[in-house]
Formats: C-alpha cells, sequence, structure tokens
C-alpha cells in the first residue's frame, strides 16, 4: 500500500433507547474519554430516553485520527476496545447505573453512523482545494464545510472543504485534512493532505452489517465489511459522478475552442474558460479533439508545457491524485 495514502474507520455512533431495555434513564451529564493529546476517544450523552455514544476508533490508538483505524491496525483491536468498553462502563457506573444495567446498555447500544475515509497527501502540484472543486463540480447541491476548532469559532471558507447528503444512505466530506489538524494545534501534520470521507447512515449500515452492536461492529470482520462498502462506494462515484463530469467539463472545453472567434483560440479559452479545467489534463483532452476537428497536427502537447507554467495558474496532477486513492482500494 502507498505509505502516502491511509484508508480505515475513524467515528462511530451509537444508539439506545433506554426504555426498550426497561432501564429508567438518569440525569446524565454529557461525559468524554480523551486521549493524552487531549483528543476525543469516546463521548456520552443522555437525551431525554436516549443514550448517544461516539467513539473514535483512530484516537484509541492514536494521539490523532490523521491516519484512520485501518485493517494493519487490528492487532490493537482488542486493546482499543477495551479502553473503549472500560470507559462506558466506568462512566455509566458513576451515573449511579448497577452492574447488571451497564452491562444490558453496553450489549444493546446500536450503530447509528460509521466513518469510513481514505487520507492522502496530494501528488505533485495537487493541493487539497483543487481535489474540492474537483467534487463540488460533480456533485449537484453540496454544503460549505465548518471546521470546528477546539475551544474556538468555527473556521468557515468554501476552499476548505465540502459535504454532500445521499439521503439516508451516506454523507460525503471532501476537505483539507492538514488545515483541520491545524486549526486543531497539530502542528506536526503532514503538509496537503486531502481526506475524502463517506459517513455510513442507517439504510447502508442495515445492508451491510447484520450486527449492530458494539461488540460486533469492533471487530475485525466488521471494520473489513465497511472498508469493502466504502471501496464500492467511492468507485461508484469515480466512475459515474466524476467521470461524467470530467467529460462535461471536456465538451464545454471543446465547444470554447471551436466558437471563438479571437484568433487566439486556446489562450481565449484558458483565460476565459479556467472554471471547465479542474485538471489540465482535461484541457489537453479539449485539445487533441479540437486539432482532430481542424483536421491538423496535433500540438497538444507542446501547448500543455506552456500552460502547466504556475502564472496560469491551473490545476495539475489532480486526477493522478484521484487515480491513486481510488486505486487504492483495488489492491
Amino acid at each position: 500500500m502507498d505509505k502516502n495514502i491511509h484508508q480505515g474507520i475513524d467515528g462511530l455512533n451509537f444508539k439506545l433507547n433506554l426504555s426498550t431495555v426497561k432501564i429508567k434513564p438518569k440525569k446524565f451529564q454529557k461525559q468524554s474519554f480523551v486521549n493524552d493529546n487531549g483528543n476525543i476517544i469516546v463521548t456520552m450523552n443522555c437525551v431525554s430516553n436516549c443514550l448517544y455514544v461516539y467513539v473514535n476508533l483512530s484516537n484509541a490508538i492514536r494521539d490523532n485520527n490523521v491516519i484512520p483505524f485501518r485493517l494493519s491496525d487490528c492487532l490493537l483491536l482488542e486493546s482499543a476496545k477495551d479502553r473503549i468498553t472500560g470507559f462506558i462502563t466506568e462512566a455509566l457506573l458513576s451515573e449511579n447505573y448497577s452492574k447488571a444495567e451497564t452491562n444490558i446498555i453496553i450489549r444493546n447500544l446500536k450503530l447509528t453512523k460509521i466513518e469510513c475515509n481514505t487520507t492522502a497527501k496530494c501528488v505533485g502540484k495537487c493541493t487539497p482545494q483543487n481535489v474540492i472543486y474537483l467534487f463540488e463540480r460533480a456533485f449537484p447541491k453540496v454544503s460549505i464545510f465548518k471546521e470546528k476548532v477546539k475551544n474556538e469559532k468555527a473556521y468557515n471558507k468554501s476552499t476548505t472543504g465540502f459535504v454532500y447528503v445521499q439521503k439516508h444512505e451516506y454523507v460525503l466530506k471532501v476537505y483539507d485534512k492538514t488545515l483541520h489538524q491545524l486549526l486543531n494545534k497539530n502542528q506536526n501534520v503532514e503538509n496537503n493532505l486531502i481526506r475524502i470521507e463517506l459517513v455510513f447512515l442507517e439504510r447502508n449500515i442495515n445492508e451491510i452489517l447484520e450486527n449492530k452492536s458494539l461488540e460486533k461492529v469492533l471487530s475485525m470482520t466488521a471494520i473489513i465489511v465497511v472498508i469493502k462498502h466504502y471501496q464500492k462506494t467511492f468507485d461508484t462515484i469515480c466512475n459515474r459522478l466524476l467521470k461524467d463530469m470530467l467529460t462535461c467539463c471536456k465538451d464545454e472545453l471543446y465547444y470554447k475552442l471551436i466558437t471563438s472567434k479571437s484568433g487566439n483560440q486556446i489562450k481565449d479559452t484558458v483565460l476565459n474558460y479556467k472554471e471547465y479545467i479542474v485538471d489540465i489534463e482535461v484541457l489537453r483532452k479539449a485539445l487533441k479533439k479540437w486539432y482532430e476537428y481542424k483536421n491538423i497536427s496535433d500540438h497538444s502537447k507542446q501547448v500543455i508545457n506552456i500552460y502547466r507554467n504556475d502564472k496560469y495558474g491551473l490545476p495539475a496532477d489532480v486526477l493522478t491524485t484521484i487515480k491513486a486513492i481510488h486505486n487504492i482500494g483495488q489492491h
């Protein structure tokens, strides 16, 4: 596996309606269990009759969640599970639940959301902002990413990431993981990291996991199933939405080239229609098609070399980055 690309599980949300197990809810203060770096491993809260538990599996074995919990980390899974269930037990006992009630609660907590992601270092000249823009163009309706910072106001800027919701199935988050960590006081984070995260919701979870208890979800078998589902979903996103968007961008650039009356069609297209150049490779393909249309020698390679110059600000190596992320799931 590419050492610059990491794929695995991150956050998990569990829920239990206490009335379904005939346990009377008690007044419950929100509690958090953090690692030595101050990052949350478990958060627990009780609202009305429902107990909510959030688990960050990465933070259970590392200082932060830059690298998700990978299959190769499963050697540490049992110790991570012990830490997690130990805190939940301690928290419930501290709220005057009996040992019997505590055991019933832990057995009956059910998964409601699970985050699976790939965190990768962008290739070559590609930046996280380039990848974010690529996805923004592929999805019809997205939300601005709001970055929550420890003890500070949210950092809200559209270039830091976006969120797309496929109702009842998943939430897609694509964001600048380096910035995310810097804002949360991790100064040792590697630069140019992009995170592509899928938060699987109830419909997906019911489809892929037969048993949604905390005990079964925190197992190697369940982690393999979730990662495979992530790969399948990301593969669909790449082969449908991204591919269709890239074809549309190429066709738009080609149309601008053949309809330009400026006398300098290439420069005119590059300067005035940059929004379609999500990667310089898209421009190259449009140029190849244009040269065929004009029935003249293909000089697209030479032209692209000129426009690779940083002064034009054209994204490069974005598709190479996406391909590397996509391929990591094929091994």
